[in-house]
């Protein structure tokens, strides 16, 4: 069995915050490694307990979760990019405030403070593509997200940055970006807008708690991304 990256974690999941130690690594721009890498996550060849865990370390039991796609997605998230990294860092910080909280008498209930540890580990999930994707569209995807560069994200089309930064493969992963009902003359701001809705579609039916799949939904509220209209007009979250 492939083992997940050692990574250790002195932050949200242990009561302060540190660093987390990855090799460094170009995978993202490698798609033949990252369909070996998806396809073992995928055929139970990947270890997932680590993630599992980490649902665990919330006080969740992870067993309750049907759809295996979540920890897969999280798993393949995690090897290619920093994302679970920075969400546990938002995680101390979400803590450290509910702590503060506690001391004016304004603190949170163990519940909430639970909803808001695993609606943040699962916000971004959606920047491995749609629920539906194929391993070829999750590795588009997720390697689209994975750069980290600076660039006029409001101005840069998709296919200009697919042809920028992988010009031996941009007309086949724009053909890709095509085949997923996706305009590759949209911008790269619009491009990173559709992981919320992704998001939501990944959880929506995990088996995660409702509370959580809103706080995951609704990460991008005050942006106006407002999934599946998840929140109505009067500001009311919808039943699920």
């Amino acid at each position: 069995m492939v083992q997940a990256r050692q990574i250790e974690v002195r932050g949200p999941m242990a009561g302060e915050l540190g660093r987390v130690e990855k090799e460094e690594t170009e995978l993202w721009q490698n798609n033949e490694r990252m369909l070996e890498l998806l396809d073992s996550i995928q055929t139970g060849r990947f270890d997932l307990s680590p993630y599992k865990d980490h649902l665990r370390e919330a006080g969740f039991d992870s067993d309750e979760v049907r759809d295996e796609r979540v920890f897969q997605r999280m798993a393949f998230l995690d090897q290619v990019t920093p994302t679970l990294d920075d969400e546990k860092k938002c995680i101390w910080y979400a803590h450290t405030i509910a702590d503060h909280l506690e001391t004016i008498g304004q603190g949170l209930t163990e519940e909430e403070l639970k909803t808001i540890t695993v609606g943040t580990l699962f916000t971004d999930i959606g920047k491995t593509g749609p629920a539906d994707a194929t391993p070829e569209e999750v590795v588009l995807i997720t390697s689209m997200y994975a750069y980290s560069g600076n660039y006029d994200i409001k101005k840069v089309t998709v296919k200009e940055f697919l042809r920028e930064h992988f010009p031996a493969e941009a007309r086949g992963r724009i053909e890709i970006f095509e085949g997923m009902d996706l305009d590759p003359m949209m911008t790269m701001r619009e491009f990173y807008n559709l992981h919320v809705h992704w998001t939501y579609d990944i959880v929506i039916d995990s088996g995660l708690p409702k509370e959580a799949v809103f706080a995951a939904a609704t990460h991008h509220i005050t942006d106006g991304k407002n999934p599946r209209d998840i929140v109505d007009s009067q500001g009311v979250l919808a039943k699920l």
